[in-house]
């Protein structure tokens, strides 16, 4: 289930500008950071 969700956002980063991905990719590193 966690991989398939992963696919999921990659999908949607991928069709986000890449600005945009840039920041969810900087936030997503913090909270796996956290966890």
């Amino acid at each position: 289930m966690r991989a398939r969700r992963t696919l999921r956002h990659r999908s949607r980063i991928r069709m986000l500008p890449w600005r945009k991905r840039r920041e969810i990719a900087g936030i997503r590193n913090v909270i796996i950071r956290g966890r």
